[in-house]
């Protein structure tokens, strides 16, 4: 029900920050291109604020670990509280972390390449096949 009513308000509010006085009917092309506007906008701020709360999960999980340690806690003890999902949730935001390190340098990239085109595409396209690469390598080095 949360994700509904937030997930509902942030479309609003995206909508809202769109309100402009128009004098003229709206052509079928810009609402279009508005709607896809709002939804990327709200796909870029969850992507953005899922990796900082798992981000942030991870340092405080960390903290707790070092002060269990601190106060003598045994390592059966420590397991029940911190389960194998750990990994995978770091495996997941170091994933994104790569994603949208890509997505920015690409865009950096198609900047200094002006005009945009069919290149802009394929400049995206490596940019983000690559960072893909270095998780994957990153990924098989942790796991030996």
């Amino acid at each position: 029900m949360k994700k509904i009513t937030i997930t509902t308000a942030t479309l609003m509010a995206a909508t809202a920050a769109q309100a402009q006085d128009l004098t003229q009917p709206i052509p079928m092309g810009s609402v279009l291109e508005l709607s896809f506007r709002i939804f990327a906008i709200v796909l870029c701020m969850y992507l953005v604020g899922t990796f900082i709360i798992t981000i942030v999960k991870l340092v405080l999980d960390h903290q707790l670990k070092s002060r269990m340690v601190d106060r003598g806690f045994s390592g059966s003890e420590m397991s029940s509280f911190f389960r194998a999902g750990n990994t995978v949730a770091r495996n997941t935001a170091l994933k994104w972390f790569a994603v949208l390190s890509g997505v920015g340098f690409g865009l950096m990239l198609v900047t200094f390449f002006q005009p945009l085109g069919m290149h802009s595409l394929v400049i995206m396209t490596f940019s983000v096949a690559a960072a893909f690469l270095l998780y994957a390598q990153f990924i098989k080095r942790s796991d030996t």
